[in-house]
């Protein structure tokens, strides 16, 4: 059995456009995966980085399906994996909202991995969020995930 944590995950997300009629709003994200917080059983010998555009559109006043695509390098491979993710949200209320998503890879040389996951996230204020998920592997033996986090946006 492995125990420890993953990697620390550092990121940015920067707009592009915002949703106009048909055309979705477009985001850039990107990630560091730093190695130093990581537990012995995931620690990394090397960074990892990804970026994806994020698209997003308002279905209602309550609810957006969005998708991302974009490409990832980690786990000491010079392998790029392709990514995307799909995911439909709804407000609760005006604080509380619920989430279902798709995702995965497409390694370039290796078998594709295929995830689902769900969860709640909770707006504390209108710069800070907490979340909270609970997900698994479709197509592998990823058994259970289990994530809580918290986001915060700095205005400029």
């Amino acid at each position: 059995i492995q125990s420890g944590f993953t990697p620390l995950l550092v990121g940015a997300k920067v707009g592009i456009t915002e949703e106009n009629g048909i055309l979705p709003k477009i985001g850039l994200l990107g990630h560091l995966y730093l190695p130093l917080a990581a537990g012995q059983d995931y620690r990394p010998e090397t960074t990892g980085v990804d970026f994806r555009f994020a698209f997003d559109h308002t279905l209602n006043e309550r609810s957006s399906i969005a998708y991302n695509l974009g490409a990832q390098w980690g786990d000491d491979s010079s392998e790029a994996a392709y990514i995307y993710t799909l995911v439909y949200g709804i407000s609760l209320t005006n604080k509380l909202g619920a989430y279902a998503e798709l995702y995965g890879d497409l390694p370039e040389n290796s078998t594709a991995n295929h995830y689902w996951d769900a969860g709640f996230t909770y707006l504390v204020n209108g710069d800070f969020q907490l979340d909270a998920t609970v997900g698994s592997g479709i197509d592998n033996e990823q058994r259970i995930l289990l994530s809580a986090g918290f986001s915060y946006r700095i205005k400029n």
